[in-house]
């Protein structure tokens, strides 16, 4: 989560990016039909669905399925036919019965079935387990690709603003450099005022290059995310910026709801009964395993019995005295991977009241962080015109418009990063908590 968080972040800061547009100077383009808007709840379920990581655990969903099929053939019967070909020397024959054939045929159909195997149950309850863990695993991928697209999608849609924010401070420019030449020209202010003026386009336009260059980058990994080509411009998921605002519940409450629903921990919890089962499993080895088996027999050569067919069912019973030790030896690595599941489990939870606390904290320092940047925003704009007023009059310099102008556009690319802290703090904090990316909407 920290990793996606600073992704996110340093985007902005590195280079005050988003939304390609056409500079002013291009040409229109042709109008074209316009497609959908690419919203966060499609990026999300697109990514879901292409991911492998989420195929991958569907797929060891389904090993664990099949595994249950295997420990449950245990306990089920078991048929096989062989038949057999022998080529003699000679045959024999007495008393018009044949004892040995030249040419001897054989076939043979035997049933069984485990009456009693007290090593099967536990396996099977584990196989079960195992299933149940690996059905969670795939809600945890689900969850982790979920929240790794909306860092790439709100990261993207930041992108945008500063873009929006770049092409505002060219416009401004474009109109400055046009004013000062028509005052040059009328010999109101020195020449340097008009290189000032082509000194704050050149910046301008810079910027503007820089961080459309930057979106495109944001776009393109947006796109490896849900599996498509991404243009742009994206939708602020409706009601987000007012829940991101919201006071977090307390950390106890969260960690409470975080234990239950998140299936990260369901799962690592699933998975100490998938141990406890298997380590019941070597210590049922010392007792008997008890098999009915029932076999029918055809062949041409009729014997000394004179049948050519015959049939027999019968009861074995099978105990291991003695194996070497590797009862005990599995029964102790068993009764170990237990201990392992526990502190896996304590672990995770542990980390999860780390996230929880530090998510807290850090979305109440950016939602802190947002009113000041919002004010400081306002401020800067109020002060851009304010500056272009008091040029015009003569009260101040070039200078002051250029500083006045990158100052707004410093407040501006401080906003979105501000408006980013708080989303990107968001979503760590719902992650955490077990909730989903998107407000309001389960995971599909």
């Amino acid at each position: 989560m920290l990793l996606r968080t600073l992704f996110a972040a340093g985007l902005v800061v590195a280079t005050a990016a988003p939304a390609v547009h056409a500079q002013p100077t291009s040409p229109a383009p042709a109008p074209t039909p316009a497609a959908a808007p690419l919203t966060l709840d499609e990026a999300v379920r697109r990514a879901i669905a292409v991911s492998e990581d989420v195929r991958i655990a569907q797929a060891r969903s389904g090993q664990a399925a099949a595994a249950i099929g295997r420990a449950r053939s245990a306990l089920l019967p078991s048929v096989v036919a062989t038949g057999n070909y022998n080529r003699r020397a000679r045959s024999v024959t007495r008393d018009d019965v044949t004892i040995q054939s030249t040419n001897a045929f054989g076939a043979s159909l035997t049933a069984a079935t485990r009456l009693f195997d007290a090593r099967a149950y536990p396996l099977l309850r584990a196989a079960r387990r195992d299933r149940d863990a690996a059905v969670l695993d795939e809600r945890a991928a689900q969850r982790t690709i979920a929240f790794d697209t909306a860092a790439a999608y709100i990261a993207a849609l930041a992108q945008e603003q500063v873009v929006e924010a770049a092409l505002r401070r060219r416009e401004l420019a474009v109109a400055r450099r046009r004013d000062v030449a028509a005052r040059v020209e009328a010999k109101l202010v020195s020449t340097n005022d008009q290189t000032q003026a082509d000194l704050e386009l050149a910046t301008a336009d810079r910027d503007l290059a820089t961080t459309q260059a930057t979106l495109a980058v944001a776009y393109a990994e947006l796109a490896w995310w849900v599996g498509g080509p991404v243009t742009g411009p994206l939708v602020e998921p409706p009601g987000f910026t007012a829940l991101a605002a919201a006071p977090p519940p307390p950390v106890a409450a969260l960690a409470t709801d975080a234990r239950r629903v998140r299936p990260d921990l369901g799962a690592a919890r699933v998975r100490i009964d998938v141990a406890e089962e298997l380590a019941k499993e070597p210590a049922r080895r010392a007792l008997p395993i008890i098999d009915l088996i029932g076999q029918l027999r055809v062949t041409n050569e009729a014997g000394f019995a004179g049948r050519n067919h015959d049939w027999l069912i019968g009861v074995t019973a099978t105990w291991e005295l003695w194996d070497g030790g590797e009862r005990a030896a599995d029964s102790r690595i068993r009764a170990l991977d237990v201990e392992i599941a526990r502190l896996n489990l304590g672990a995770a939870e542990r980390r999860t009241d780390v996230d929880l606390s530090a998510g807290v904290a850090r979305l109440r320092g950016a939602q802190a962080a947002l009113t000041p940047a919002q004010e400081g925003a306002a401020a800067a704009a109020r002060n851009t015109d304010e500056v272009a007023v008091l040029y015009q009059q003569g009260l101040i310099r070039a200078f002051d418009v250029v500083d006045a102008s990158a100052r707004r556009f410093d407040a501006d690319i401080a906003l979105v990063r501000a408006r980013l802290d708080l989303a990107a703090a968001w979503l760590d904090l719902a992650e955490a908590a077990g909730a989903g990316p998107v407000p309001g909407q389960e995971l599909p």
